[in-house]
Formats: structure tokens, sequence, C-alpha cells
């Protein structure tokens, strides 16, 4: 008898079409196979204090906080705590996503770029999350770490720990559920999927909400009634979530083209993490 898996703490895997959603389905399904693109997704919450480690295995810090950019469907950085032990203080630092890689271990992460490189790098100011999270100042960021900037304007960046919990609301400010999670494709730099949680669970493309007026929470331009239907699994199909049929299904019901899903694309992410440990 085969073990049953606990999703919630594995990876699970999708894949990245290329053809557009309005193309015929039974050449889209066969195109699909001979373009698609195996990437790794992982639940934001399984990331967020995840030890962050140099390519020898020395701990450099943990996992702070993911900055998301929910109109591209982006994780901005990846933000490093070090330091805080026995009293001393805590220094934070933003990462390109791209930059970092799964080592196999659980809750631990590689950072491609050596101690001497981080050192150098300007401190990250939690206290000013919107100046520090800044197209420009991402730029800087990326062009330090020897990367390009994502580009295009990101509008707002999301705080994963902060938004985790939280409640989702329709723009008629009616009452869907709470934000579960983030699915996302860290070295690739993406943003999947965001998962409510109510009866079941809801996937929905991170391109669908807006923000409320103070930036403390999302909002869904669907009406509850709509949002019955919308695609949904249970508690006992986290693999639902990444399955490369439902997900064209997700973005369908919400109108995204799965496009979007190739934007951050990974490729390069390795010789990128070569070449700032120099």
């Amino acid at each position: 008898m085969r073990a049953r898996v606990l999703l919630p703490l594995t990876t699970v895997f999708i894949y990245c079409f290329t053809l557009p959603l309005l193309a015929d389905p039974n050449q889209r399904d066969t195109d699909a196979a001979h373009a698609t693109q195996a990437v790794e997704l992982h639940r934001a919450d399984t990331i967020l204090d995840a030890e962050i480690q140099d390519e020898q295995g020395y701990k450099l810090g943990k996992v702070k906080e993911l900055a998301l950019d929910f109109q591209n469907g982006r994780v901005l950085e990846v933000i490093m705590a070090t330091g805080g032990v026995l009293g001393g203080e805590e220094k934070w630092f933003a990462l390109p996503p791209q930059l970092l890689s799964f080592t196999g271990k659980k809750n631990t992460l590689h950072l491609g770029a050596t101690m001497g490189r981080l050192q150098g790098a300007t401190e990250f100011d939690g206290t000013r999350w919107e100046d520090s999270t800044a197209d420009a100042r991402v730029k800087e960021v990326y062009q330090y770490f020897g990367l390009s900037s994502p580009g295009g304007t990101s509008g707002y960046a999301g705080r994963a720990s902060k938004l985790a919990g939280s409640w989702v609301w329709t723009t008629r400010n009616e009452k869907l559920g709470r934000l579960e999670t983030f699915m996302v494709d860290l070295p690739g730099g993406r943003c999947v999927e965001v998962v409510l949680s109510g009866k079941g669970y809801n996937p929905v493309p991170p391109q669908s909400f807006v923000w409320n007026a103070d930036n403390t929470s999302l909002k869904l331009n669907i009406t509850k009634d709509a949002f019955k239907n919308a695609p949904h699994f249970s508690s006992r199909q986290w693999d639902q979530a990444a399955d490369p049929a439902r997900l064209a299904e997700v973005y369908a019901f919400y109108h995204v083209d799965t496009g979007v899903l190739m934007a951050g694309s990974n490729s390069g992410a390795e010789n990128v993490r070569d070449s700032v440990q120099k």
C-alpha cells in the first residue's frame, strides 16, 4: 500500500504553459506536452523562517519575509535576517530570489553569494517597507548581486507573513475567506497562486487581486455567488493547487492568461549564482 504524503510539507510541481488559453483545447494539450518546463512550487509558509546557508553549509541567517508583487505574479525579494543572537542586533538584507536554491533538507536554503558579498550589501529597512521595496530600490539590489532588475512597475509589494491569515474581501466588501498561503517558484521569482481557505481551498492567480485603500488586505473583483463556482480543492488535495490542468482551469476562470507564468523564469539562475560568488 502506498503511504499517503502530507503535501503541506512537500514540494509539488507545475508546468509553465506557453500557449494562450483560447487555443484549441486538444491542440493545446498536445503542444503543452512538448513545450513545458517542470518547476518546483513551495508553500510560502514553509519558506518563511527557513535557514539560509552558503554553499559550504555555513548558516548566514533565516528568511524573515517575502516581498510579493501581485500585479505581475512575482516574488520581488527575499528578506533575510542575520544576527539577533544573545542580544546581538538583527540586520535585514534584501535578496533576489533567483540567488536561492533548495538544499533537499527541510527548512534550509542555499544562497549563491559569499559572506563578503553579503556584508557589502545595503541593509534593508523594514520600518520603511514601501520605500525599501520601491522599484528603484529593488533595481539597486538586483544590480548589486549581478542580476537584471525585474522590470516593469510593481506597485505596492505585499508582505507574505503579514497577509497570511488575513481576510480577503470582494470589491463589493463581501467576505470571501482567509488567505491561507502562497504557492511560489522561489528560484524563478514567481508567485503562482494565492490560496484562500473557507469551505475547502480556493487557488487564485495573484494578478486577480487589488489592494484595499491602506494596502493592508486584498480584494477580489468577483461576487460572492460567483466565487462559489470557482475552482477549489479539499484539505486532502493539496496537489491540486499545482496540477497543470487545474492550474489552467484556475487561470481561465479568472481570465488570466497562463502565458504570464513564463514571466520571471529561472533561466540562467545557476549562472547568476555562480557569478556573484566571485
